[in-house]
């Protein structure tokens, strides 16, 4: 089939002359829609360049004759039209997307090579280091894969013989950035020389939401030379083996006492929920981990890392570590959320809760995580930790199910354990119909059971992706069926993560109406 051209895929829309042109120019080559929140993004080939300034106005004017929250147009041309006399237009969606960029950009050089986008701007390397700090080179080299499939390194630097040809009113708010740059980095540098205490009490003034924490703002109790305990964690910290960086203090603050971006902290913690991969332009990696204290927990990000130096990390943290991290609090690009960079991590050990009874008890009533909403513990582990406490059984009694007995099973068979199967079993009201409808057959019956996944949660608002269905007859299975559906819109990616069903998976089935 043609691919359709921009013209007739918004054939609402009914701009003046000009912009028509530009319509049906453009050859869409891909679309991505999200229905419930009224989201499109179409990615087009152009044979010509297209103004930014143009493409906005497009966008604004699409979404109103539509009705969407959100339109994006992503223009992609050939490789040649790129030139010097595009970086405007490269910087000028680059302040669009980057919010550290904007404003950056009013005046600069620079130099274009083969392999490399030299910008040099009127700041010292406070100021440069500031949009470095935002990610804005990977951010204008992404723009630049995203619209030419071009790979520029970019590089910022500093001009020192700019500053002279300046207006006096932009030296102005230059210098007034810059003395509040250098006015925090003396407030970091106090902090790591052991001012750590004064710094956090200093944040009083919050002008970011404390971080959620189990037992609000707990501290550091140190339990003799080498112990610390946070929340309901006790860390040793006496002998850190350094996984990433070089050694530092370990002087330990709590997750949860920090409010605003600071320089040389050191949080501690057990890692959760490792991730690493490839940023927008495909040739770095972005890593990040979660990191609980006991108390309150953080995010840990490196963004933009070489493949080799994402490998390396990758080998040496897992989940469930407990480790030290050094480094510095930023706030993402895009909200408020505070979220820890690293410069140096090492390895410490957390002390595991251990029953120090002479008689060892029994538990009798425990929930696993079949129990929903009620317990976190998966069956196997609960098994596991009753036999290292000493246990001689245990029991798994769930909220009116059995679906943690296999796993329990294994386990005791695996560690010599004795469980004791149960469960919290609800009384039914035997004078109320729990089947409706009147039916005279037997079990031994021909039925059918089946089985959807859907894009969400919602049975009103959600669309189904997969059909599984068995028909059964006296305990036997006759016949199987299974077919993936097309919902006509995007799988959440936390959707695909619980069924492993993906958008390109369901591209070419039927819809739910075939």
């Amino acid at each position: 089939m043609a691919a359709k051209s921009l013209k007739e895929l918004l054939s609402k829309y009914l701009p003046e002359d000009g912009i028509e042109q530009i319509l049906l120019a453009g050859t869409v080559t891909k679309t991505q829609v999200d229905k419930e929140r009224r989201i499109l993004e179409v990615r087009a080939d152009f044979p010509f360049l297209v103004d930014k300034d143009t493409i906005y106005a497009m966008e604004e004017q699409v979404a109103q004759v539509y009705q969407l929250s959100h339109f994006k147009l992503l223009p992609h041309y050939p490789a040649e039209l790129f030139s010097e006399a595009y970086i405007p237009q490269l910087l000028r969606e680059t302040e669009r997307i980057g919010v550290v960029a904007r404003g950056f950009f009013s005046s600069y050089r620079h130099t274009l090579t083969e392999d490399t986008l030299t910008l040099t701007l009127p700041f010292d390397e406070h100021g440069v280091g500031l949009l470095e700090d935002g990610k804005t080179p990977s951010v204008i080299e992404g723009i630049l894969m995203s619209e030419f499939s071009l790979r520029r390194k970019v590089i910022l630097e500093r001009d020192p013989y700019y500053e002279p040809r300046m207006s006096e009113s932009y030296r102005e708010k230059m210098e007034l950035l810059d003395r509040q740059i250098r006015a925090a980095e003396k407030e970091y540098d106090e902090a790591a020389r052991g001012h750590r205490e004064e710094t956090v009490a200093a944040v009083e003034e919050e002008k970011l939401p404390r971080l959620a924490s189990i037992f609000g703002e707990s501290g550091v109790t140190r339990l003799d030379e080498r112990r610390i305990q946070i929340g309901s964690s006790v860390f040793n910290i006496g002998e850190p083996e350094v996984l990433l960086g070089v050694k530092f203090a370990m002087d330990p603050v709590p997750i949860a006492s920090i409010t605003r971006p600071l320089r040389n902290i050191t949080f501690v913690g057990e890692i959760f929920n490792f991730t690493k991969e490839a940023n927008r332009a495909g040739d770095k990696i972005n890593v990040s981990f979660g990191l609980f204290d006991g108390n309150a927990s953080i995010y840990v990000k490196h963004y933009g890392m070489p493949p080799e130096d994402a490998g390396e990390v990758a080998g040496k943290l897992k989940n469930g570590m407990a480790v030290a991290v050094h480094g510095y609090l930023k706030t993402e690009r895009n909200d408020d959320e505070l979220y820890m960079s690293y410069t140096d991590v090492a390895a410490i050990s957390r002390e595991v809760r251990t029953d120090r009874a002479e008689k060892k008890r029994v538990e009798l009533h425990l929930h696993t995580n079949m129990s929903n909403m009620d317990a976190l513990i998966p069956p196997d582990v609960a098994v596991k930790t009753a036999k290292k406490w000493g246990h001689p059984a245990v029991a798994i009694t769930d909220h009116g199910n059995v679906q943690g007995f296999p796993e329990a099973m294994i386990a005791s068979e695996k560690n010599d354990m004795k469980v004791i199967y149960g469960l919290e079993a609800y009384f039914v009201n035997d004078t109320a119909s729990a089947v409706y409808g009147s039916y005279e057959g037997g079990f031994s019956d021909e039925f059918i059971v089946f089985d959807l996944e859907t894009t969400g949660l919602s049975a009103a608002n959600c669309k189904i992706t997969e059909i599984g269905a068995v028909k059964i007859r006296d305990g036997e299975v006759l016949e199987r069926y299974n077919t993936f559906v097309n919902p006509q819109c995007p799988i959440p990616e936390e959707i695909t993560k619980l069924t492993s069903i993906t958008d390109e998976m369901v591209a070419d089935a039927r819809t739910i109406e075939e």
